[in-house]
């Protein structure tokens, strides 16, 4: 008798202590997410610091096995990583998150994660991929059971099939059908709830689609029309990356209607922005458009400042691409996508909730070793990818600065290059010991992908002795062509 009431002492003990636990781990995981629905019904957290949340919230979801919680913070991590252009980071996580959501039979996950997948492969030039991944987005919307849910990716949908009809330049054969796909869109955007945590977010972002094509389509009035709604909403919804892109419609508008002083202005208000929120993505997309407005008033100083800027960049992001693991991880993400979804049988269900409850049963009485070591405060694990794309997005802006020290002080560029590439002047000289001075600093030239001109140029030397230097380089180094020596030096 006395046994059987210890027993049940010490499991009403358990049981209440482990509630306790539950519910403060609970607590964090909601003030987690209650972030994310603050970034979208007022808009005032930037993508940076949203960022940080998702990962705290991905590491605490998964140490305590709440895959709701896991999969929110892999799309939005997801979504931010291709917003800055780091596709390779962003196929990661859509190719973990397929996993576990066809797993878990989530078809709202599924649909969502298509939809940034969707956007990728357009991005990556893969055109048939994205077509059959928009299609999966229709199949698998078809499955929530939602209202609410159904109708938002839905509209996510209209504003996918609109851009499979454009190119890389937002134009398209028929824009005509472009406009009208995002205004049905921004009409369905309208018709959610009001009180609807993301109603605010997605009529923006369908009218900032919207305005683009309008600009584009030489429709510029009305494209005036949805920017002044759109200042109207960034009034109460100051989202720094809706503020951002804004700028860039309305510099597009300028641009088409050839004031190019004011689009050089709007576009200048970008680029501060992009660079003050690491956003080199952004950067990259704007730098020909400025190029194009200054080369219209005669400035082809700035012009060609800034087509060598989209050249470099271009250079870096087609090299970041190579490098990356992007064709597997989309065969990957295909291979899962063709798979059947896993159906448990009701005996295997409860092997299931039987090897859970022993799971259970051992974590309880570990629970005191349990406590002392989490000591019940949220995990904070650093994002190695985030820290890795913050050194590339460094890297970028060094190399951008560097150009610019040549052709303003070519001293402080040679010493600014051996700051970025320390090693590249000791290991082409011990590769090619008959290299002097002069032959490293051309070759550094070389790396930085200059021509011969525009050594010439910053190295106030004749066009004839920059030429000879390259001659009696291929010579020293014995290899035939200028392609062949930047290929070399571009491993160094």
């Amino acid at each position: 008798m006395r046994l059987n009431v210890m027993r049940k002492y010490i499991l009403c003990t358990l049981c209440f202590t482990c509630s306790i636990l539950f519910s403060q781990q609970n607590k964090k995981i909601n003030r987690l997410t209650g972030i994310l629905d603050q970034r979208y019904s007022k808009g005032e957290i930037s993508q940076k610091d949203l960022l940080k949340y998702m990962t705290d919230l991905y590491d605490l979801s998964k140490y305590e096995g709440f895959v709701e919680g896991q999969l929110k913070s892999i799309i939005e991590t997801a979504k931010i990583n291709y917003d800055y252009g780091y596709f390779n980071a962003s196929l990661k996580k859509i190719n973990e998150g397929v996993a576990i959501a066809k797993l878990e039979k989530n078809s709202m996950a599924l649909c969502r994660l298509f939809l940034i997948y969707q956007r990728i492969l357009i991005k990556l030039d893969q055109f048939h991929e994205s077509q059959d991944a928009l299609k999966k987005c229709e199949y698998y919307n078809s499955l929530v059971s939602e209202n609410d849910e159904r109708d938002i990716n839905h509209i996510f949908i209209l504003l996918g099939k609109a851009e499979l009809l454009v190119d890389a330049n937002g134009l398209s054969k028929d824009m005509d059908t472009v406009v009208s796909l995002k205004r049905e869109a921004y009409s369905q955007a309208m018709l959610l709830r009001d009180n609807d945590k993301y109603k605010k977010f997605i009529v923006i972002n369908t009218l900032e689609s919207l305005a683009w094509s309008l600009a584009l389509a030489e429709k510029l009035s009305e494209a005036r029309e949805v920017v002044i709604k759109i200042d109207d909403l960034l009034m109460k919804y100051p989202n720094e990356e809706f503020i951002t892109q804004s700028f860039v419609i309305k510099g597009a508008i300028e641009n088409i209607s050839k004031d190019y002083q004011q689009a050089i202005k709007y576009f200048s208000i970008v680029i501060e922005r992009s660079a003050k929120n690491r956003n080199t993505y952004n950067f990259f997309e704007i730098t020909p458009m400025i190029s194009a407005s200054y080369g219209q008033i005669g400035d082809f100083e700035e012009a060609t400042k800034y087509s060598w800027k989209y050249a470099h960049l271009l250079d870096s992001i087609n090299s970041a691409n190579k490098k990356s693991n992007n064709i597997t991880l989309i065969k990957n993400i295909n291979l899962s996508a063709k798979d059947k979804q896993r159906v448990i049988s009701d005996v295997n269900k409860m092997l299931l909730y039987g090897i859970l409850v022993l799971i259970i049963s051992i974590e309880l009485l570990l629970f005191y070793q349990r406590i002392k070591r989490n000591s019940l405060v949220l995990p904070f694990i650093t994002n190695k990818e985030d820290k890795f794309q913050k050194e590339e997005i460094d890297i970028t802006i060094k190399v951008m600065r560097l150009i610019n020290f040549a052709k303003d002080d070519i001293n402080v560029y040679y010493v600014e290059f051996q700051k970025i590439y320390p090693y590249f002047y000791q290991n082409l000289k011990d590769r090619y010991p008959k290299l002097n001075i002069n032959d490293l600093n051309y070759c550094s030239f070389v790396k930085m992908n200059f021509n011969n001109e525009q050594i010439a140029e910053y190295t106030q030397t004749t066009l004839k002795s920059v030429e000879s230097r390259r001659y009696r380089i291929l010579k020293k180094i014995e290899i035939k062509s200028t392609s062949d020596l930047y290929i070399l030096l571009s491993k160094l």
